[in-house]
């Protein structure tokens, strides 16, 4: 009962802290952006900054090697073939100003865009050149997530798959569609 009675003075010592200033350390592997009164942006470099707990509010962000693992999806190859395909992609941070303040959540658009890249090369390549020419295919996959996620502010080391399998649909209605891999 008195805990509750008195909690108006926690309340009180929070917001008068708030009122004075705070040291912030920003690390090397990291930025830091600084939202000052909800409109104006500042991004904070590495060292050592000052900023005012109730005007300001702070978002980090790593901009170190990050790597994100794609889960498995099933696509359809240019010359017909079903296969389940799943990747990985290693970035970095390069603008934490468009990655962080024009996306709501940047580390799913990462997965999401990068998904996309290997998809858009998995459906457009014959299944045999896949399987085969994993060095071209690595290429192909990397230039675009590359291209997909620059304007994210997000720089791509490489995507590559992970795994590659040729599946084959089950329909359970009894009817199958013609096997596009056997002759007739």
């Amino acid at each position: 009962m008195m805990a509750t009675a008195l909690g108006w003075v926690g309340e009180l010592a929070q917001f008068l802290g708030s009122l004075i200033p705070r040291l912030l350390v920003v690390k090397v592997d990291s930025r830091c952006l600084k939202y000052v009164r909800g409109s104006r942006l500042v991004l904070l470099d590495p060292g050592l900054h000052v900023y005012w707990p109730l005007v300001t509010e702070l978002e980090w962000c790593h901009v170190v090697r990050q790597v994100v693992v794609h889960r498995s999806h099933v696509l359809e190859t240019s010359d017909g073939v079903q296969v389940v395909a799943a990747g990985v992609t290693a970035y970095r941070v390069s603008d934490p100003v468009r990655f962080l303040a024009e996306n709501e959540d940047p580390y799913s658009v990462i997965d999401d865009v990068a998904a996309a890249a290997i998809r858009q090369v998995v459906v457009g390549t014959p299944y045999h050149v896949l399987g085969q020419a994993l060095p071209s295919t690595d290429v192909a996959l990397t230039r675009a997530a590359r291209s997909l996620l620059r304007p994210f502010g997000v720089q791509v080391e490489y995507t590559r798959l992970t795994d590659l399998a040729r599946t084959r649909s089950i329909h359970l209605t009894g009817s199958q569609p013609p096997d596009p891999c056997k002759t007739p």
